[in-house]
């Protein structure tokens, strides 16, 4: 069986591109999680809360959906440092939305959508099924681009791995992953010349 390793691939394309500086804010991981919607139901039982319209932000990251479903809320006993996870469901015309600040600079952020996004609080990764796109940007200015059908972004490592079905794995009839790298500025050169 014909299997993609994309992780490898984008791993040493990423290496050329992305310093050890770009890391997501790792402030993040010690904020404060918020979850609203427009309405919304828990279930003590399972401690799931369901909401429609969904936000989640924790510090910098912020992500919104159509509807967030199975959003469990462990208790400390089971997660001493806080975790669950949240699923966030998206339409074509309106997909879900993530963005985070990235350490390294003032303006650097990671941006996405995708149909339907994960987000585990005690791992601070986030994945991406169906349609998904992630951008990197810089003041605004995208530097890199990626599409597939699958991401995971582990962002205190700063590491994506993708593949081309929304399962998560590559297969062989699936789709391509597409990596683009906006070129450099070129710098230019001043001549100085003396009296």
């Amino acid at each position: 069986m014909y299997k993609i390793n994309v992780s490898t691939l984008i791993l040493s394309l990423l290496l050329g591109f992305v310093s050890s500086q770009a890391l997501a804010e790792k402030a993040d991981k010690f904020k404060e999680t918020k979850v609203s919607g427009i309405a919304g139901a828990y279930d003590a039982s399972k401690n799931i809360i369901t909401f429609e319209k969904i936000e989640v932000t924790r510090g910098t990251l912020y992500i919104r959906g159509e509807k967030g479903t199975d959003i469990s809320i462990p208790t400390s006993k089971e997660h001493p440092e806080g975790g669950g996870t949240t699923v966030l469901l998206g339409t074509p015309a309106n997909p879900v939305f993530f963005r985070q600040k990235r350490d390294g600079g003032e303006e650097l952020w990671i941006e996405g959508t995708a149909q339907r996004v994960e987000y585990n609080k005690a791992s601070d990764v986030v994945t991406f099924h169906g349609a998904a796109v992630i951008r990197f940007l810089d003041h605004q200015k995208e530097t890199r681009k990626l599409e597939g059908e699958f991401f995971s972004y582990d962002s205190p490592n700063d590491f994506l791995n993708l593949a081309n079905s929304s399962t998560g794995k590559s297969t062989q009839n699936g789709g391509r992953v597409t990596f683009t790298q906006q070129p450099e500025k070129a710098k230019t050169e001043t001549k100085t010349s003396k009296p």
